[in-house]
């Protein structure tokens, strides 16, 4: 059984700044595009169990603003990984918004329940294509976008009752490396991890 979805979404992202004493108020508006497109292959197991195989495509532009006269209180770079490459803004809270022209491209598979209430099992791989540089923000210090292509990210993610296992690595591609690998392992006893 197949589905797909394409999301085109156009959105302005506005901030207003209203200072008491000296400093007037600030506002900042920057344009967003996304569009975001996927398809959902799933296939029954079993009575309760099925697998989904989903392929992403998703395009993002957000032309570059002059942000340097606002004040930063929150804006700071997202730490690298497979769900970061599919979202709006690669910086976190709502200071600066990071200027962009990317692709990103992504496989993922996982067996769940019939019901789609239980995760048991979540692979996935990705990687993000640059058509332009992006302009330096918040203590960002990465040289993707310079050379066109981001390190491939991937995450493996299992649950066998109340034990649950993470895993992600990112390979840098440029200097045929691993980049960087984290592993988690998580036992729930009741309430408690």
């Amino acid at each position: 059984m197949g589905a797909w979805y394409s999301r085109p979404v156009v959105r302005i992202n506005y901030t207003r700044y209203d200072f008491q004493g000296e400093r007037a108020s600030l506002d900042r508006s920057v344009p967003v595009l996304e569009w975001d497109n996927g398809w959902r292959l799933e296939k029954a197991w079993s009575a309760s169990l099925k697998q989904v195989v989903e392929p992403r495509l998703y395009y993002l532009f957000v032309p570059r603003v002059d942000q340097d006269e606002l004040p930063n209180f929150d804006s700071r770079a997202q730490g690298f990984g497979y769900e970061s490459l599919f979202r709006p803004n690669r910086l976190t809270g709502r200071d600066r918004i990071g200027d962009t022209n990317q692709a990103s491209i992504g496989v993922s598979t996982s067996v769940i329940s019939i019901d789609e209430e239980k995760e048991y099992l979540k692979a996935g791989v990705a990687q993000t294509v640059y058509f332009s540089p992006q302009a330096s923000m918040a203590g960002e210090s990465s040289d993707m976008s310079d050379r066109g292509i981001s390190d491939l990210a991937s995450i493996i993610r299992a649950r066998v009752g109340d034990t649950s296992i993470v895993s992600v690595m990112q390979w840098d591609p440029i200097k045929d490396e691993l980049a960087a690998a984290r592993a988690e392992l998580s036992q729930a006893f009741g309430h408690q991890v």
